[in-house]
């Protein structure tokens, strides 16, 4: 059902219009995930910082859809093997969909109820 419903909201758009973005986020997320490899690899504090703002990000933007998840796995791979960035992808993926759909929900649902009263 999830997928369907995801499917015709993309149905809407343009084909060329879908595969733009579609190609912009997994982009977005290569590089993000090519940083935080060569940070972690020069010793920097860098990607502890880059987890936390990715997590800030979570609240406005969809960090849970496949192209980002992809994208951070395949700019991990080359400096961590296959499975440890597949591992943190999954976990990264969890906290993203918790803070997106309820976390952000709950924001939202007490801000409404307090611009009522």
């Amino acid at each position: 059902f999830w997928i369907h419903k995801n499917f015709l909201k993309t149905s809407e758009l343009d084909i060329s219009e879908t595969s733009k973005i579609l190609v912009i986020r997994f982009i977005m997320a290569l590089v993000f995930g090519i940083l935080l490899s060569v940070f972690f690899t020069l010793g920097s504090p860098a990607p502890g910082y880059m987890m936390l703002i990715a997590i800030v990000l979570s609240f406005f933007l969809p960090l849970y859809k496949p192209e980002y998840l992809l994208g951070l796995i395949l700019g991990m791979s080359y400096t961590f093997g296959a499975n440890i960035p597949i591992l943190a992808a999954f976990v990264l993926l969890l906290i993203f969909l918790v803070c997106y759909k309820l976390i952000r929900f709950g924001a939202l649902v007490l801000i409404a109820r307090m611009r009522q009263s």
